[in-house]
Protein backbone atom coordinates (compact mmCIF):
# COMPACT_ATOMS: atom_id res chain seq x y z
CA UNK A 1 0.00 0.00 0.00
CA UNK A 2 2.80 2.39 0.89
CA UNK A 3 4.53 1.75 -2.44
CA UNK A 4 1.32 2.41 -4.34
CA UNK A 5 0.80 5.73 -2.55
CA UNK A 6 4.40 6.91 -3.02
CA UNK A 7 4.69 5.83 -6.68
CA UNK A 8 4.63 8.30 -9.51
CA UNK A 9 2.37 7.93 -12.52
CA UNK A 10 5.28 6.84 -14.72
CA UNK A 11 6.16 3.78 -12.57
CA UNK A 12 5.23 0.58 -14.42
CA UNK A 13 3.92 -1.32 -11.37
CA UNK A 14 3.56 0.59 -8.11
CA UNK A 15 2.23 -2.43 -6.20
CA UNK A 16 5.68 -3.78 -5.39
CA UNK A 17 4.92 -7.34 -6.52
CA UNK A 18 8.38 -7.74 -8.05
CA UNK A 19 9.97 -7.33 -4.61
CA UNK A 20 8.38 -10.61 -3.46
CA UNK A 21 10.82 -12.61 -5.57
CA UNK A 22 13.87 -11.08 -3.89
CA UNK A 23 12.93 -12.04 -0.34
CA UNK A 24 13.34 -15.82 -0.82
CA UNK A 25 16.52 -15.22 -2.81
CA UNK A 26 18.24 -13.50 0.09
CA UNK A 27 16.62 -15.64 2.78
CA UNK A 28 17.63 -18.93 1.17
CA UNK A 29 21.21 -17.71 0.93
CA UNK A 30 21.42 -17.89 4.74
CA UNK A 31 18.69 -20.31 5.75
CA UNK A 32 19.34 -22.90 3.04
CA UNK A 33 22.74 -24.14 4.26
CA UNK A 34 21.56 -24.18 7.88
CA UNK A 35 18.47 -26.19 6.95
CA UNK A 36 20.53 -28.57 4.84
CA UNK A 37 22.94 -29.19 7.72
CA UNK A 38 20.03 -29.78 10.10
CA UNK A 39 18.41 -32.22 7.68
CA UNK A 40 21.62 -34.19 7.21
CA UNK A 41 22.25 -34.34 10.95
CA UNK A 42 18.64 -35.43 11.48
CA UNK A 43 18.90 -38.20 8.89
CA UNK A 44 22.19 -39.44 10.32
CA UNK A 45 20.77 -39.40 13.84
CA UNK A 46 17.48 -41.09 12.86
CA UNK A 47 18.78 -44.49 13.94
CA UNK A 48 18.60 -45.32 17.60
CA UNK A 49 16.02 -45.23 20.34
CA UNK A 50 12.38 -44.78 19.26
CA UNK A 51 12.03 -41.47 21.12
CA UNK A 52 15.20 -40.10 19.53
CA UNK A 53 14.13 -41.36 16.13
CA UNK A 54 10.75 -39.62 16.50
CA UNK A 55 12.40 -36.31 17.40
CA UNK A 56 14.87 -36.59 14.52
CA UNK A 57 12.09 -37.19 12.00
CA UNK A 58 10.20 -34.23 13.45
CA UNK A 59 13.32 -32.13 12.94
CA UNK A 60 13.63 -33.32 9.35
CA UNK A 61 10.00 -32.39 8.68
CA UNK A 62 10.51 -28.98 10.27
CA UNK A 63 13.60 -28.43 8.12
CA UNK A 64 11.70 -29.31 4.94
CA UNK A 65 8.52 -27.38 5.77
CA UNK A 66 9.75 -23.88 4.73
CA UNK A 67 10.59 -25.18 1.27
CA UNK A 68 7.20 -26.87 0.94
CA UNK A 69 5.36 -23.75 2.11
CA UNK A 70 7.46 -21.49 -0.13
CA UNK A 71 6.81 -23.69 -3.17
CA UNK A 72 3.08 -23.81 -2.49
CA UNK A 73 3.02 -20.04 -1.93
CA UNK A 74 4.82 -19.35 -5.21
CA UNK A 75 2.49 -21.69 -7.14
CA UNK A 76 -0.55 -19.93 -5.67
CA UNK A 77 0.92 -16.53 -6.54
CA UNK A 78 1.69 -17.60 -10.11
CA UNK A 79 -1.80 -18.99 -10.64
CA UNK A 80 -3.83 -16.20 -9.08
CA UNK A 81 -1.81 -13.02 -9.64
Amino acid sequence: MWLAIRASASDPDPSGKEAIGFLPLFALMFIGPVNLAGGVIGIVGAVGKPKTRKLNWLGILLNASPYVVFTAFMIVLMLFM
